[in-house]
Formats: structure tokens, C-alpha cells, sequence
């Protein structure tokens, strides 16, 4: 089957924290495209800056669906915020910009070389 990558817009910040800052996951809100049926391991992802800016290419490797305070449990706090103090500031900062949702997913971008 040939599917189509999995686009995903970041801001500024967060491409730049996959570019060069060791960010490995991206937290998303589990709701329309970020559910259970689009994010498969294997999948290939574009990584975009904005909707028109630079991009990166890669593969969807681990997927974590649950709670902010499961995600950041199983996976270590500085590969979703590399920019954060301690697991408590990354979650906050999920969750704020996120807001507060019944279940979240995780999904871990293995990037090209």
C-alpha cells in the first residue's frame, strides 16, 4: 500500500527542538488525524515548520496513547521537551498547550540521516 506521509505542522520551536535539540516524540491531542488508525510504526512523516516552511523526513517508530502524566512515565521528558527543567515543566507545558482532553497520544519521529 502506498500511503500518503503523515504531515505534521510544528512551531518554530518545536522543529528547531527536532533539528538540532534531541526532541524524538511529538504529543498530540488523540482526536481526527492523531488517532489510532494514522499513527502506525513504520508510517513516514513530514516534519514541517508551519504549513510552507522547511521540513524534515522520517518514520513513525513508537506510538503511546493515554493520559500526559502516562506519556511522560514511559517516555523520558527531555526527547518531548528537551528545553524543559524536570518532567513536571514538560507536562506543563503540554498541557497548556495543549488544554486538558481525555486521552493524548505520543508518537516517536525517527528521522532521516
Amino acid at each position: 500500500m502506498n500511503e500518503t506521509p503523515v504531515f505534521v505542522p510544528l512551531a518554530t520551536e518545536s522543529f528547531e527542538d527536532f533539528r538540532s535539540r534531541g526532541k524524538r516524540w511529538e504529543v498530540r491531542r488523540a482526536e481526527r488525524q492523531w488517532n489510532r488508525g494514522q499513527l502506525r510504526t513504520g508510517r513516514k512523516t513530514t516534519l514541517s515548520c508551519g504549513y510552507s516552511g522547511p521540513r524534515l523526513y522520517g518514520k513513525i517508530g513508537r506510538v503511546v496513547f493515554g493520559s500526559l502524566q502516562t506519556i511522560f512515565r514511559l517516555i523520558p521528558f527531555e526527547q518531548i521537551e528537551p528545553c524543559a527543567k524536570n518532567k513536571q515543566e514538560a507536562i506543563k507545558e503540554n498541557l497548556e498547550l495543549l488544554g486538558p482532553v481525555k486521552e493524548y497520544v505520543a508518537f516517536e519521529v525517527i528521522l532521516e540521516n
